[in-house]
């Protein structure tokens, strides 16, 4: 492996209907502290707003700015068009309708060397009301949990890679679009390939999170769903644990029991309606999973 510090960077920023939001993230990426020249590749995600004018009309003083579209909904499908489009060098990917910090990309850039990936902190609280962060039952900060056998749990919205690795990886598998830990499952097949993940404390991004319960419990399903649609692909297949329905059901029922002493309790109801909301994701998605099966369709 060469040394990628002195390699060409660049971030990649897909974007769905983000017209609101883009403007604020790009003009922080020209807060940046880097004292070197990098690239920004916005990807328009078949928006159907004004994300793209956004886009082309900004003008960066820091960075070099380009803008391709990708057809394929899904932020899997866009993060590899964008990195596609990348000849070679470091890759650093980061949301619409996040806001980067002035170090970001100097800690992550410092980070990256031979045989790892890089992933940063969210800052759930500059961007969220007290009110949306209780929704979501978010901390102040994210946390890094090692763990041992090794389950991903890298940011999509604040981390970073060689091109290499995503070429000799065959790249996001865009069959996991856009409900939550998309990316975990290339991470994990990263790791079984021989390279580790580096926490990068100095690295923090303010991640925006769907205010009103009724998006919170939608997103959790979701990533519920979305759990069991990982499960069976490669990196999937790497998790020590396996989901069965019975299990699930089970695990959902037992929640489910405990919804009296939990909804009388202001502490508790927003925990339990998050968990019960990602349950029944799973649930969902094994059902849909054994009925496809029974009609001789692939998962």
């Amino acid at each position: 492996m060469t040394d990628p510090s002195a390699d060409a960077v660049t971030i990649v920023l897909p974007a769905r209907n983000a017209a609101d939001t883009l403007r604020r993230q790009l003009e922080a990426l020209d807060r940046q502290t880097f004292d070197r020249d990098f690239a920004v590749v916005v990807v328009d995600n078949g928006s159907v707003d004004g994300t793209s004018a956004v886009a082309s009309t900004y003008r960066p003083e820091r960075y070099r700015l380009g803008v391709i579209r990708e057809r394929r909904i899904g932020i899997n499908a866009a993060r590899n068009a964008g990195i596609a489009a990348v000849a070679e060098g470091m890759i650093f990917l980061c949301d619409a309708d996040d806001e980067v910090s002035p170090a970001w990309l100097a800690s992550m850039a410092a980070a990256l060397h031979c045989g790892v990936w890089v992933g940063g902190v969210l800052d759930y609280v500059s961007l969220n009301s007290p009110r949306t962060r209780r929704v979501w039952h978010a901390p102040k900060h994210s946390t890094f949990r090692p763990s041992d056998p090794y389950v991903d749990d890298t940011k999509g919205s604040s981390c970073g890679f060689t091109r290499a690795m995503w070429a000799e990886l065959g790249g996001f598998d865009d069959r996991l679009s856009g409900s939550g830990g998309d990316e975990n499952e290339f991470f994990m097949r990263a790791y079984a390939a021989g390279y580790r993940p580096c926490h990068v404390p100095t690295a923090v991004v303010a991640y925006r999170l769907r205010p009103g319960l009724a998006a919170m419990m939608r997103q959790r399903f979701r990533q519920g769903r979305n759990q069991i649609a990982m499960s069976v692909l490669p990196g999937g297949r790497l998790l020590p644990y396996r989901y069965t329905l019975r299990r699930c059901t089970a695990t959902l029922l037992r929640v489910v029991a405990v919804a009296p002493r939990d909804l009388a309790s202001a502490d508790r109801r927003y925990l339990w309606l998050n968990s019960v909301s990602r349950h029944a994701g799973r649930v969902a998605g094994l059902s849909i999973a054994r009925v496809r099966r029974s009609r001789g369709h692939p998962m």
